[in-house]
């Protein structure tokens, strides 16, 4: 087993001992993760967001990479307890690099490039383990599994099939509510030829904290703000050597408008604290904007 695999494993075992035991706390619904999603039995909630990421070690610098993504998601409410949840993407990624060469700072422009494809697609299903509920307070316990399959594109594809399981804790305490959702994922489980790199795994903790606001005149209407704090660590391979963790943290304000079948969402990631290996880049602002519809 290798060293991100060893650690990383020890993270999330740590961290569901810490969900099981912890008391009770007050945590919203985020804007950034899908594992909230929970409709009705026999509903279905379909939702799709623009989401844009920099990486580069300032705005204008050079080399940098820039990431356009447009998830799709459906998830479906099979029983009470069951939610059955699908994922996929189209993705934009331009790059500009530079090399060493004569220009007056020592560098010369090597060109940028870019290209669109779709991403893999994620079957996930949630099992709701423990539900409280009671005229103020809320509380649930779900555990979730999922398998990603290499359907995407040359270059957007992890071309192997990929594991994700997690947990979501979900409470609600008269308007003041949120999710606590951690994910692993088992990146290059099968379908990696022993010739090529191993992809590292991925430690995914999301916290985020809101309170729904009525709109005087306008019982159907609400306006939630959302302060989301989402923390990951990621193994890094550089060609067939593994490279060190990825490891970051965001704090991220954000606001839902909410009616009765829609839900406008917006976020904004900002990168509070990262270390990363020598091959990557630094994180810089995110932003993301979407919609959900009930069916």
């Amino acid at each position: 087993m290798r060293p991100s695999r060893t650690l990383i494993l020890a993270i999330v075992a740590g961290l569901t001992a810490s969900l099981t035991c912890a008391p009770p706390r007050a945590n919203a619904g985020g804007i950034s993760v899908d594992g909230g999603l929970t409709p009705a039995q026999g509903r279905v909630i379909l939702r799709t967001r623009v989401a844009y990421l920099q990486r580069a070690e300032s705005w204008a610098s050079k080399p940098s990479m820039e990431m356009f993504m447009v998830p799709f998601v459906a998830a479906w409410g099979v029983l009470p307890e069951l939610t059955l949840m699908a994922r996929t993407s189209v993705m934009h990624m331009r790059t500009s690099m530079i090399d060493d060469g004569m220009m007056g700072d020592g560098m010369v422009d090597s060109g940028d490039s870019s290209k669109t494809g779709m991403g893999d697609l994620l079957v996930q299903a949630k099992y709701k383990l423990y539900r409280h509920n009671s005229r103020n307070w809320v509380l649930g316990v779900a555990p979730t599994f999922g398998i990603e399959s290499p359907t995407g594109t040359n270059g957007f594809s992890s071309d192997s099939f990929d594991t994700r399981a997690g947990i979501h804790v979900t409470q609600r305490w008269h308007r003041l509510s949120g999710d606590l959702t951690a994910s692993y994922a088992w990146n290059g489980m099968a379908g990696v030829d022993s010739d090529e790199a191993d992809p590292g795994d991925e430690l995914q903790v999301n916290l985020a904290i809101s309170h729904t606001f009525a709109v005087p005149g306008a019982p159907k209407l609400a306006l939630t703000p959302v302060l989301e704090f989402s923390a990951g660590w990621e193994g890094v391979e550089n060609g067939k050597d593994f490279d060190g963790l990825e490891a970051y943290l965001y704090l991220s304000p954000g606001l839902l408008f909410v009616t009765r079948w829609v839900i406008l969402e917006a976020l904004v990631q900002l990168p509070v604290w990262q270390e990363n290996p020598a091959s990557a880049l630094e994180r810089n602002i995110g932003l993301l904007t979407g919609l959900r519809f009930l069916l």
